[in-house]
């Protein structure tokens, strides 16, 4: 509003419309893949075309009035134009178009300044379709904010309709000397979104939890960081995919313990300030690959913005670790199917349960110990490696000495249950290299 009343208005900005607009042009064809010269060329090129859009605006706005008359709109009732800023901004989903409009046709001197600022009430309100519009069928999240928004806005003209002519009036006298009906109603936008602002702000807290109580979120969201953070945040984006895939690698964890039964501590794999709250439960195996799921597709979102190469191999490493988790995951769930058909054919499990519940639960401590370091560390992850080689191999061996003892169909299922289970730790491994040193497994 105060571009379009301060310059709009004085300048002939459709002079210097067209050379924003060839800078900005000119620089995204030769800067658009460096982010931060692309952003600033895209502002340019985009004020090229208000300035442009605002001069045909008030080129038209003033012939019409020079066709039919300042007068045309006098005798229309003032709540008209609170209908005429809610159903205008509705229909072209912008406030600030519909009150760049208004501004050209207050210039003109076809409507004056108490039913303008309706008009500015109205596109307060009518500016909420959007986001309800966007909430559509989304998150409890968004349905939240669409809301508030609502709330808000609609509160906001109920606060100052009974106080309008007082509020106009009080402008008049902040800026004497100055008939200019268009800087009035600038003004005007600007204290009223800004007492809005104020009188809403102590209560934010509590309008907020009245909010998540009016639009519960019933849906089941397994995602912790990413369903919460717009991928066009750049490297904070990145970060959550990153504590996204370090939650998949913790679900996993407790996944392989509710499959062997080991209910001990799992390790919280985040070091100083990224500390995570531990999940309330464990991940099911279709919860896990719906955080996988969730994870690509805001990868996905995450390529389409400007991303430098370091946020792109992070955000690359990151999903190469959560497809090796859940392998592991699958793994996991193969191993528990396995079981299964060993006990429903009456084989003994009993044994080789406690076994790879007292291995799952010797390499859970050393992970554990893993993340005692305060930095991500080889030798103790060559030593995890080693650990689990070992163990596999003590297991192969027992299994060795049984099938010496022609219990071949027997133990030819206990050694797909054995290597089943390295193969889970195995890519489990793989994950946390991945994430926590960087670099991609050799050999």
């Amino acid at each position: 509003a105060w571009i379009v009343a301060t310059l709009g208005f004085r300048l002939d900005i459709e002079s210097f419309s067209l050379p924003f607009i060839a800078v900005g042009g000119l620089g995204l064809i030769f800067l658009g893949t460096r982010p931060r010269y692309a952003a600033l060329t895209r502002m340019l090129a985009g004020f090229g075309f208000l300035f442009m859009g605002l001069a045909y605006m008030k080129g038209a706005t003033e012939a019409y009035a020079a066709a039919v008359g300042p007068a045309t709109l006098q005798g229309t009732s003032d709540w008209m134009y609170l209908a005429a800023g809610i159903g205008l901004t509705a229909l072209l989903q912008s406030s600030s178009a519909s009150i760049a409009i208004l501004l050209s046709v207050v210039h003109s001197g076809m409507a004056e300044l108490f039913p303008a600022a309706l008009f500015v009430l109205g596109a307060n309100i009518g500016t909420t379709l959007t986001a309800l519009l966007g909430s559509l069928g989304g998150k409890a999240i968004r349905r939240r904010i669409a809301v508030s928004n609502v709330a808000f806005n609609v509160g906001s003209a109920l606060l100052v309709l009974p106080v309008l002519a007082p509020f106009l009036a009080l402008i008049r006298t902040m800026m004497p000397g100055q008939p200019d009906a268009v800087l009035h109603l600038a003004m005007f936008h600007s204290l009223y979104n800004g007492i809005g602002v104020l009188l809403y702000l102590p209560f934010a807290g509590a309008f907020g939890r009245l909010v998540e109580r009016m639009v519960p979120d019933r849906s089941v969201q397994p995602t912790r960081f990413i369903s919460r953070m717009p991928a066009r945040v750049g490297s904070a984006a990145v970060e959550a995919l990153r504590k996204e895939a370090w939650h998949l690698f913790t679900g996993v964890l407790r996944f392989h313990g509710e499959v062997l039964g080991v209910t001990g501590a799992v390790p919280v794999p985040f070091r100083g300030e990224d500390a995570l709250a531990p999940d309330p439960g464990a991940l099911s195996y279709h919860e896990l690959k719906e955080v996988g799921r969730g994870m690509h597709d805001f990868a996905e979102e995450l390529h389409r913005e400007s991303l430098d190469p370091g946020q792109g191999a992070l955000v690359n490493r990151s999903l190469f670790a959560a497809r090796m988790a859940l392998f592991s995951a699958k793994w996991m769930k193969d191993l528990r199917e396995e079981f299964e058909a060993m006990e429903s054919e009456g084989m003994p499990t009993a044994d080789l349960r406690a076994d790879l519940a007292r291995r799952q639960e010797v390499m859970a401590g050393l992970l554990r110990d893993y993340f005692t370091h305060p930095v991500p560390h080889e030798e103790a992850y060559q030593a995890l490696k080693a650990r689990l080689k070992e163990l596999d191999h003590e297991g192969e061996g027992r299994l060795a000495a049984e099938l010496a003892e022609s219990k071949g169909f027997v133990t030819a299922h206990r050694l797909t249950v054995n290597k089943t289970w390295y193969l889970a730790w195995r890519n489990l491994l793989l994950a946390l290299r991945e994430l926590d040193l960087g670099a991609e497994e050799e050999g």
